[in-house]
């Protein structure tokens, strides 16, 4: 399994070569990676001399399987047991606590998945997970509310935009008055307005090319 635009693939190698290795995914495609890009190695197998549809098919299977497994986990239960632990816990003992033996690789790859899914109460790098303290979640709350405020901004504002480039007569209609401001300041002061990448990510989602047009 790799990661790629925060997705995690399943794959089989199909070469490998100094550390570089060709891979087959779930989605019949062939990528080359590093093998450190690698997430999760299985222990199990799937044999690459059958055909190819069949190796995508087992693929899809699998993550389907695994994905079902990562959607029984607790997360935040898991933390309000062992918030107070301050060391580290590696993927082998983190999915003993998640699951009842006897363990696959699935198993340990649903555990990757959840914590991949939802970080907010766990520390998650290079398979290891270490408890966030109770500041440092309530801070990652307030940190994912002003993230999702922006991101409802951007939504607003790119959807405006678009709404009066499509119009016949392009006359403005209602918006956010916040979306209004924050399009005004970057016009007029650009990368010193104090909502400037707010503003540019408007117009990224938007069908501008720049702020110097904006209607």
């Amino acid at each position: 399994e790799y990661i790629d635009q925060q997705k995690i693939i399943s794959a089989v190698i199909l070469q490998s070569k100094n550390g570089r290795l060709r891979l087959l995914n779930e989605n019949n495609r062939e990528v080359n990676f590093s093998e450190k890009r690698l997430a999760h190695v299985s222990e199990a197998s799937i044999d690459t001399t059958i055909a190819r549809s069949d190796i995508v098919s087992q693929l899809k299977t699998l993550t389907e399987n695994r994905v079902k497994l990562s959607e029984s986990i607790d997360i935040k239960e898991l933390w309000e047991i062992l918030q107070g632990e301050s060391g580290e816990i590696d993927v082998s003992t983190m999915t003993l606590f998640c699951f009842d033996p006897p363990l696959t690789s699935d198993h340990e790859s649903a555990v990757i998945r959840a914590f991949f899914r939802d970080r907010l109460y766990f520390k998650f790098n290079n398979l290891i997970f270490a408890p966030y303290s109770p500041e440092q979640v309530e801070a990652r709350k307030r940190q994912i509310r002003e993230a999702e405020k922006k991101e409802a901004l951007t939504r607003k504002g790119a959807a405006w935009i678009n709404h009066i480039l499509n119009s016949k007569n392009g006359s403005p209609t209602e918006t956010d008055p916040r979306v209004v401001d924050i399009l005004k300041s970057y016009f007029l002061f650009n990368t010193d307005a104090p909502d400037y990448l707010t503003a540019r990510s408007i117009i990224k989602r938007s069908a501008l090319n720049s702020p110097e047009q904006l209607p």
